[in-house]
């Protein structure tokens, strides 16, 4: 079963990825020169593939990373549910 395993934001058709989404902002704003601003936050799956934090969401209830009852609310996923 597909499982959650890094925040991530794709942008410019690249993948950054760290612990925190937070972390990854700081990442590229500091090594990459690269602002966030138009990015798509989520996650990397245990198989490569980047997902929004809706979909996400799904995923990490799907592999039993969070409870089912966490899709009642109609939140996002944040990396510190996860991390």
């Amino acid at each position: 079963m597909e499982r959650l395993v890094k925040s991530a934001i794709h942008k410019n058709g690249k993948v950054y990825t760290g612990r925190r989404h937070s972390d990854i902002i700081y990442k590229m704003a500091r090594e990459c020169e690269e602002s966030s601003e138009g990015g798509t936050q989520g996650f990397v799956t245990d198989q490569g593939r980047f997902v929004s934090r809706c979909e996400g969401l799904t995923v990490a209830v799907a592999s039993g990373q969070l409870p089912k009852e966490r899709l009642d609310s109609c939140l996002n996923l944040t990396s510190e549910e996860l991390w």
